[in-house]
């Protein structure tokens, strides 16, 4: 037996008490088809207990949200400045996070801009601000609250105090859970 259409379905050849198969995950529903015929009929089977053993892994992404829309407010001669106090985390199959890239991907200006990441939780650690790239990345093992805390820490400031270029910088933040899955972006 085996499905006709489908050649990678399992075979019955022998007489059974129990069949085990792996079945491949494609989304969040599963659908398990038991169909027989033999000679050109057909038979109805019915099922008293089906057990599911073992780990299903989804492997779906973080995802951040809730960005301010508005832009962030900063003058010249400011402290380093949040970037943001509302982007949320969360990861539907997933309760922690391995690491997470915050850059700002347009304006920046290497001989000025600074993103940092100060008072961390325990677990997260915030690699050397790369200027050039305009890149701050955060590592380490730690929950979605925990990583939820470290972008809400992530400033940004104009190290020019007398002459700042003023234009417009928008940051990146992307995160990526323990499955190497990545979030989606968001931007401010």
């Amino acid at each position: 037996f085996g499905d006709p259409d489908d050649a990678g379905s399992p075979t019955l050849t022998t007489a059974m008490q129990e069949f085990t198969f792996n079945v491949p995950v494609t989304g969040n529903t599963l659908s398990v088809q038991v169909r027989i015929e033999q000679n050109g009929g057909s038979e109805e089977i019915a099922f008293d207990h089906v057990q599911d053993t073992g780990v299903v892994a989804i492997g779906n992404p973080p995802v951040l949200a809730n960005i301010e829309g508005a832009a962030l407010s900063y003058s010249e001669g400011d402290a380093a400045t949040p970037v943001t106090s509302t982007l949320t985390v969360t990861d539907p199959d997933s309760t922690d996070l391995k690491g997470a890239t915050i850059q700002i991907t347009s304006g920046n200006d290497p001989s000025e801009d600074v993103l940092a990441a100060l008072a961390l939780p325990a677990g997260i650690t915030a690699a050397p601000y790369n200027s050039a790239s305009g890149t701050l990345i955060l590592t380490g093992t730690a929950s979605l609250a925990d990583y939820q805390t470290a972008l809400r820490a992530v400033t940004y400031a104009n190290t020019d105090a007398t002459n700042p270029s003023t234009g417009t910088r928008t940051v990146r933040f992307q995160a990526t859970d323990g499955d190497g899955n990545p979030s989606n972006l968001q931007s401010r």
